[in-house]
């Protein structure tokens, strides 16, 4: 994605989650949210977890120890094995 109108982008609820409005994240289905521990947008997965949990839309929260952003794609699928 070209960042030609920062300022747009950055409130962007489709590229930033924790900007949803409460009536969007009401209507949410159940979400788990799996983070990593050295992920850049940790603390922003906290904060959508924490509205999540809210509205009783949260199912879980997992945060995967010593992995950075992106690890989890490196992980073999389930499909696999």
């Amino acid at each position: 994605m070209l960042s030609e109108d920062l300022v747009t982008q950055r409130n962007d609820p489709y590229i930033y989650p924790i900007k949803m409005q409460n009536d969007v994240i009401k209507k949410l289905p159940n979400t788990l949210i799996l983070t990593s521990e050295f992920d850049f947008y940790r603390r922003d997965s906290s904060k959508l977890a924490e509205k999540l949990h809210e509205f009783g839309r949260l199912i879980d929260f997992g945060v995967l120890p010593g992995l950075n952003h992106g690890s989890i794609m490196l992980l073999p699928s389930s499909s696999e094995y």
